[in-house]
């Protein structure tokens, strides 16, 4: 079996060749979200080919994804990100985007909040944590463009992602630590 390396990957979409619009928006969709977890859940096949031409490439993808979610881009530079890949213009992508994230920290006050949890909050629930969280924004931000999503394996409890912070208070994090220590013992 072939296995892709990252320098593979990075030389096909990075060095100036373009992949479709829906090529883009699919791949934004792999190193953003968790909508998109193996090469199966690509719909068309013409976009599956175009992005992953064998598993190998699809799990470099995934690796790129785990890397992409501990640095916490926020929307606009992802929105940037997915254009230069479309256009093929990301040549110099890894640059580009530590630039763009200083340029992120230095001219806004808003801080980027990403809220997860089991199920869906109702409104006076994320009314509250948005209260709670204003106490505690990073310095320089002043307000806070708040996103709430639903992830399942949280169980219980919250993760948010404040800036480039992350609080982990979920119930399915403690459990699989507290398992873990069981497990070792």
């Amino acid at each position: 079996m072939y296995i892709a390396t990252r320098r593979q990957v990075v030389g096909r979409f990075f060095t100036g060749t373009s992949i479709s619009k829906q090529g883009a928006a699919t791949l934004a969709q792999v190193l953003f979200t968790k909508k998109v977890k193996t090469l199966k859940d690509i719909s068309d096949p013409k976009v599956a080919e175009e992005l992953a031409p064998d598993a190998g490439h699809f799990d470099a993808y995934l690796d790129a994804r785990a890397a992409v979610a501990k640095v916490g881009l926020n929307r606009r530079t992802q929105s940037f990100i997915v254009y230069a890949i479309a256009s093929g213009a990301a040549g110099q992508l890894k640059n580009l985007t530590a630039a763009l994230r200083q340029i992120e920290a230095i001219e806004t006050d808003v801080a980027e909040v990403v809220v997860q949890s089991a199920v869906a909050l109702s409104a006076a629930q994320k009314k509250e944590v948005q209260a709670s969280l204003g106490k505690h924004l990073p310095p320089g931000k002043s307000t806070m463009d708040a996103t709430f999503e639903v992830e399942p394996s949280i169980v219980g409890g919250l993760y948010v992602t404040l800036d480039n912070y992350a609080l982990d208070l979920s119930s399915g994090s403690f459990l699989r630590k507290f398992g873990s220590e069981v497990a070792a013992a």
